[in-house]
Formats: structure tokens, sequence, C-alpha cells
């Protein structure tokens, strides 16, 4: 269950009394037994977009459970000040990567797909949009730290489909 790895989190000093490191994020997500996850009530999808399912905030970090139908995105955005690590439990994820453009919309440089079991981390001022590709069903687990605030900028809106 999802609640094991906020238990995980919670029990160590990162997390509590300060942000994650980048090397407590991806060790964390690394320790997600994917073939005994249950993700319950956490896993809830919507066909007007997609759909972040909070399980965990705290001042040091946020734990997301996002689910995408197919052709879903999100925002061309950054992370502001807050380390986001991805874990790709079912689906492949689609990751464009933008550069800043002075005073214009972020210019794409490359696309990368990572699928069941990759883990990446963004630091929060890279720019970049994760679109479900696929046929399938898509689902992530994000961790923030520290939490998103008001410093996350998003260049595009966020899709919605009727």
């Amino acid at each position: 269950m999802v609640q094991k790895l906020r238990e995980r989190i919670l029990r160590g000093p990162g997390g509590v009394v300060r942000p994650l490191t980048r090397d407590e994020m991806v060790a964390h997500a690394r320790s997600v037994d994917l073939a005994a996850l249950d993700l319950g009530a956490c896993e809830s999808f919507q066909k007007e977009r997609y759909t972040r399912n909070r399980v965990h905030l705290n001042d040091q970090f946020e734990l997301v459970v996002i689910c995408w139908l197919p052709g879903q995105e999100s925002s061309i955005h950054d992370h502001g000040i807050s380390n986001c690590l991805y874990l790709v439990v079912d689906g492949t994820m689609e990751e464009e990567l933008f550069e800043a453009v002075p005073g214009g919309k972020p210019r794409r440089t490359r696309a990368r797909l990572w699928n069941r079991g990759d883990v990446m981390v963004a630091a929060g001022i890279d720019i970049h949009r994760i679109r479900n590709a696929s046929e399938e069903r898509l689902v992530t687990i994000h961790i923030y730290s520290p939490p998103l605030d008001e410093h996350v900028r998003h260049f595009t809106p966020i899709p919605t489909y009727a």
C-alpha cells in the first residue's frame, strides 16, 4: 500500500525535520514493491483531466498518486523550489523537456519514455510536460520535497477534456 511508503519516509530524518534529499527520494521510491503495491482509493481516474490523489502533505514533502487516462497531459511547468521524484507504477509515461526562452513560451528540446518501475527526479528549475501517450492507463507516484508552492510556474494551462 502507498501508506507504507508514507510511513517509511516519516520514519527518517528527511521528510519530518527537513526536506528530503534527491538520494533519499530515490531510495524511498526504489523500496516500493510494485508487485505488492495496492493503491486502493488513491487510484482514481477522471475523464476531464489527470487526477492528483494526495496521500500526504507536511512542511517537508508531498506524496501524490497521479492517474492519467490515455492522451491526458500536464501543463508545461517547472516545480519552483521543489525537487520532484516520479515513479511509474503502471503504463508508459512520456516526459517532454523544455528550455526557457526569454520573453516567450519554452522550447521543446527532447522527449523520453519512462516505463513501469522507472524512477526519475526533476529539479525545481527543470521545465517539462508529462503525458500519457499510450492507449493504456498510466499511474505515477510523485514525491515533491519541499512541497509544491507558489513558486511553481505553469507556462501553459492544464488541459481539460470534455
